[in-house]
């Protein structure tokens, strides 16, 4: 068989390499739509391309985790992606990132099932926000004076959340609650969760957890 000069000092490139690279860029361009729906403040649960993603398995979880270069909210679904996945993985990540990922994500939101129903359970972002412990409740206490609605689309869910007339206020007095390991009881009205929180905010300046 004939074989140019120029072919014989080629190295073939082993088929191994190629697949690798062929499997990174399409876990890039996946986590790149993954942002791009972030941006656009589409939940977990209404994202195709989230259950692609999830679809691949813990191979792809490397990728997620060096995507996360910064804190910005298009980061949102790819944290809730490594936590779904790897857990442990998200500890590569800073935590005052992922805070700063998740409170942009609170606050802009439409609509909050990936959060759970605030009253009544934790889910999603709102696991990781709690592990990261009493250090995260600073951050929080900004947001127990944004009386946005957080709107849950379902059955009874959404009913339950309606008549509580959840706010972003509410969803992180909430948070600090677990924090705190309080079993306080989860008012019905707003009127009764604002006196709630401002009763939290007196303590945890008392407690030192929250400068005067």
């Amino acid at each position: 068989v004939y074989c140019s000069c120029a072919d014989q000092g080629k190295q073939a490139v082993p088929g191994a390499v190629i697949n690798a690279s062929l499997e990174r860029n399409m876990h890039i361009k996946l986590i790149r739509q993954l942002e791009d729906e972030s941006t656009a403040l589409t939940s977990m649960l209404r994202s195709a391309v989230y259950t692609r993603v999830i679809v691949i398995g813990d191979t792809i979880v490397p990728d997620l985790v060096a995507a996360v270069d910064n804190d910005s909210e298009k980061h949102y679904l790819t944290l809730l992606a490594i936590r779904e996945m790897k857990p442990a993985a998200l500890q590569e990540i800073p935590d005052a990132t992922r805070l700063t990922i998740y409170l942009k994500a609170i606050q802009k939101a439409g609509v909050h099932n990936d959060w759970g129903l605030s009253g009544e359970y934790l889910a999603g972002a709102s696991l990781d926000i709690v592990s990261i412990g009493k250090k995260a409740i600073p951050a929080l206490i900004p947001l127990l004076n944004d009386t946005a609605r957080t709107g849950l689309w379902g059955s009874e869910d959404a009913t339950v959340n309606e008549n509580y007339q959840n706010r972003v206020c509410d969803l992180a007095y909430y948070l600090i609650l677990h924090m705190l390991d309080r079993q306080d009881v989860y008012a019905q009205t707003p009127a009764e969760r604002d006196e709630a929180m401002s009763n939290l905010k007196q303590g945890l300046q008392q407690t030192g957890l929250l400068d005067d």
